[in-house]
């Protein structure tokens, strides 16, 4: 409801609001390199946190419109598939796994995200005991 003023009646009236000109899915999309090419709606991207990125947050961010990011540094490869298969479970809509590049068993990771079409994939270096100093 929105309110007008009736000077004929010095009164102010309600009247129903205007409907929206556009459907909702239509409204504010900004189209990005990102979105055209993870097929989100929205560049919006919630990163990889360990042990708080997991399926559920990042089933909540793809739902959103967003692209969730789970975060496989803390788990290990079975859990990692595990966490890949429950949040395909929730959503159909795209997601990414970050890796560390550096870990061992970072091939497995890769083909696994290719295996089950894991549309992103972050990765890190973390930094050595050189790059800290000055």
């Amino acid at each position: 409801m929105s309110r007008s003023y009736d000077s004929s009646a010095r009164s102010w009236t309600r009247r129903p609001a205007e409907k929206k000109r556009f459907p909702r899915e239509h409204r504010d999309r900004i189209r990005t390199p990102l979105t055209e090419l993870t097929g989100v709606e929205h560049p919006i991207v919630q990163t990889g946190m360990g042990w708080v990125a997991g399926p559920r947050l990042v089933t909540a961010t793809a739902e959103a419109g967003g692209l969730g990011i789970l975060a496989s540094a803390t788990m290990t490869l079975a859990e990692l598939e595990q966490a890949i298969v429950e949040t395909k479970g929730r959503t159909e809509k795209p997601f990414g796994v970050n890796l560390r590049a550096d870990a061992a068993d970072a091939m497995d990771r890769v083909n696994l995200l290719v295996k089950y079409g894991v549309k992103a994939l972050p990765l890190c270096w973390p930094p050595s005991a050189n790059s800290l100093t000055s």
